[in-house]
């Protein structure tokens, strides 16, 4: 399928391609039908000022050599009238003899009154090495002032590297010619009279991957649908127009076995050949493989020392549509177990949960869903368990992962309806009773009912030291469920059993692989030493939590990463306090404790304390005390960190507990930029995103601002400022 040339002015292609006057000699347009090859070399040829050209679109009988070199002549009659005349005909020569005295006479004919472009279009369908031969002489031979275009539905088994080398080859891919927002849009409203809305063409764009036949497909449809919205939503290998396009032009003109290995590979997203080996005929994975990229239908990409290959989103869409369930099935398995062998547990858990293997998905989400979690990996996690929580095989362990992994990602409502259901599906299992019971000490602590926390928390440890710590769960999911506990305790200011609760966490991870709760453990115990005045021994233990992050690959936004960065804004040299403040405000931004949320505050405030940025040390003082104030049971080990941080302040700075009002004079330069923001109709919201802050911040400033000034409203503080010239 090709668009009409004037239905888009893809400018920007159009730039890009050469002309024969340019220093090139080929150029070459390799990609799948559909694509819009042709269109744009009309466009090309057809443009100010336009290419003198040779056009010759090829058909299977130009693998015959000497019809071949018929059509070139024949297209070049339209260049240079009777140049027949002054060459050996085809049918007096062979094409050897052709290639050596015709061919060089021809170029030269081409190029004699100007730069000129000899165009061999469709040439995938040229298939015998003799005629690929005389196109190879034709690209050897080719003067500087002319220009040889090959377009082609896979790439040519031509020499080009010399070319290369020379930067004498131009080469464009599917990847270059996909249609941009603005050129669908231009297609849409010109050749189908379609006005969408711009998200409307971006979600079009974004499923066809701006494949300009898709896009044409899904215009034709769009003119009879009621719904756009939902049509967008669903426009896959559902819509009838695509199947048919794809089985027509693609798939049933590529040979069997290619057709059968595009089926069988579709259950994946990417394949290695060894996947693809698993998946179909081991001896001929690897041929086939190469053969689909050179045609344009797969495409590679070099990752960790392996070659991915991947379809088109729609092409694999109907090639999984056209493979019935049964083997949809078997493929997702063996998929499942080749991933297993290979260590990959994420698509391996996916995979069997496409193939309806719940039991096996299950088992394998309990074995590795607390290392993603505890990685912040959150989504995945909820991914798959939203995925099988319906299923017969979903149990209370699964649940209650799944209540951790909302919980750490934020999402506070949607954990308690996971331990809901766990509550559920009680059972007598050890881990998940242990697992519960810290589920509830995380719920309460993010409730802000620390005390109520802490209470719990007792019970996690009665359960622990009833069964002398032996459990059957992960090292990983027993030492977390001991961490959040004995966090609980820190924060309702039994520092004491805390500690000796942190250290059985430690033991419990020895020698295991999952030793993230560890990171959180030192950390929390550095924390523990600088609200005691070591800062020497806190200092120490936050330096082992880095290390051990270092070697477990732990991404520095994971919520276990946090305390270690508050050590550094406390303890650490100025260096890596800096480097501590941006991956603890991205962990602030979803963290589901309103405690940590205030030490994080106050961790900056030292910081800033440290680097002299006063006016910022007292805004986020202010900011942690009136989280604090907010909260219904407050910390004492909390309170504690504000009397050590507020008493830090220089004695000239006002002090958070004034509560008096300080005039405009001590507004700092942020909070008046703020205020001036406020004097327009933006909410806070549009004011965070004009200025750079996140909503939380920009409500900050404004409440320090409004104790500044004495006043208790938006409007009013605007007025006290214009009222004193600021603004």
């Amino acid at each position: 399928m090709e668009v009409r040339s004037d239905d888009v002015v893809r400018r920007g292609l159009l730039d890009r391609l050469p002309r024969p006057e340019d220093d090139e000699r080929l150029l070459v347009i390799s990609a799948p039908g559909g694509w819009g090859k042709t269109t744009l070399l009309r466009s090309w040829a057809g443009g100010v000022p336009a290419i003198r050209c040779c056009w010759s679109s090829l058909t299977p009988a130009d693998n015959d050599p000497m019809r071949l070199i018929a059509g070139v002549l024949e297209s070049s009659e339209a260049l240079i009238p009777d140049v027949g005349r002054s060459l050996p005909g085809p049918g007096s020569s062979t094409p050897a003899a052709w290639v050596e005295e015709g061919l060089p006479v021809l170029l030269d004919a081409v190029q004699a009154d100007g730069p000129a472009a000899i165009v061999l279009d469709d040439y995938h369908v040229i298939d015998n090495p003799e005629s690929h031969r005389i196109v190879q002489a034709m690209i050897e031979q080719v003067g500087p002032r002319s220009l040889l275009v090959l377009s082609t539905r896979v790439d040519p088994p031509l020499r080009l590297a010399r070319l290369r080398a020379a930067r004498w080859v131009s080469e464009l891919r599917s990847d270059d010619l996909g249609f941009t927002t603005d050129e669908a849009d231009q297609l849409l409203r010109q050749a189908f009279s379609l006005d969408l809305s711009p998200q409307q063409v971006e979600l079009l764009v974004e499923s066809t991957e701006g494949w300009p036949a898709a896009i044409s497909l899904a215009a034709q449809s769009l003119r009879t649908v009621d719904d756009r919205d939902e049509f967008l939503s669903r426009f896959v290998s559902s819509d009838r127009l695509i199947v048919d396009y794809l089985a027509e032009e693609l798939l049933d003109t590529l040979p069997p076995d290619h057709r059968t290995f595009l089926h069988h590979t579709s259950v994946v997203d990417r394949f290695v050949v060894e996947l693809a080996a698993a998946l179909t005929d081991p001896a001929s994975a690897g041929a086939i493989a190469e053969d689909l990229e050179r045609r344009g239908l797969a495409r590679r990409r070099h990752e960790s020392g392996r070659i991915w290959y991947r379809y088109h989103d729609l092409l694999r869409d109907v090639l999984k549509h056209r493979l019935d369930a049964d083997a949809r099935r078997v493929g997702h398995r063996l998929a499942a177990d080749w991933y297993l062998a290979d260590h990959q547990p994420r698509p391996a858990i996916e995979q069997l949960i496409e193939a309806g293997d719940n039991g096996r998905a299950i088992a394998l989400v309990a074995k590795h869903a607390s290392d993603y979690t505890l990685r912040g990996r959150y989504a995945t996690v909820a991914r798959w368990i939203g995925a099988l929580a319906e299923t017969p095989e979903a149990d209370a362990g699964m649940f209650l992962l799944a209540a951790r992994a909302t919980l750490y990602g934020g999402r506070v409502d949607q954990a308690k309806t996971w331990a809901g259901r766990a509550d559920e599906h009680t059972d007598d299992q050890p881990t998940n009773r242990l697992m519960a019971l810290a589920t509830r000490v995380s719920l309460l602590h993010a409730d802000g009912r620390i005390a109520d926390a802490a209470a719990e928390a007792d019970r996690v440890f009665e359960l622990f030291d009833g069964r002398n710590g032996s459990f059957d769960g992960p090292p990983g999911d027993v030492a977390e469920c001991l961490l959040v506990s004995a966090m609980a305790l820190t924060l309702d200011g039994r520092t004491g059993p805390a500690e000796a609760r942190l250290e059985q966490c430690i033991e419990v991870t020895s020698g295991a692989t999952d030793r993230i709760p560890t990171i959180a453990a030192r950390s929390l115990q550095g924390l523990l030493a600088f609200q005691r005045q070591d800062p020497a021994t806190s200092r120490s233990l936050t330096d082992q939590a880095m290390r051990m992050a270092e070697e477990v690959g732990l991404p520095s936004t994971a919520i276990h990463m946090s305390l270690a960065h508050v050590g550094r804004l406390l303890t650490g040299d100025a260096d890596q306090a800096g480097r501590a403040v941006e991956p603890l405000r991205t962990i602030g931004e979803t963290i589901y404790s309103p405690y940590a949320v205030a030490l994080f505050h106050l961790a900056e405030a030292n910081h800033w304390i440290e680097t002299g940025s006063i006016d910022d040390a007292e805004r986020v003082i202010v900011a942690a005390r009136d989280l604090i104030e907010e909260i219904e049971q407050p910390s004492p080990l909390i309170e504690r960190y504000v009397d050590l941080i507020a008493g830090r302040l220089p004695s000239t700075a006002p002090t958070p507990d004034d509560r008096r009002p300080a005039g405009t004079a001590a507004l700092t330069a942020r909070e008046i930029q703020v205020l001036r923001a406020f004097s327009s109709n933006l909410t806070q919201r549009e004011i965070g995103r004009e200025l750079f802050l996140s909503f939380n911040t920009v409500k900050t400033y404004a409440r320090s601002a409004y104790r500044k000034l004495g006043v208790s409203s938006r409007s009013e503080a605007v007025q006290v400022c214009r009222d004193a010239g600021l603004f």
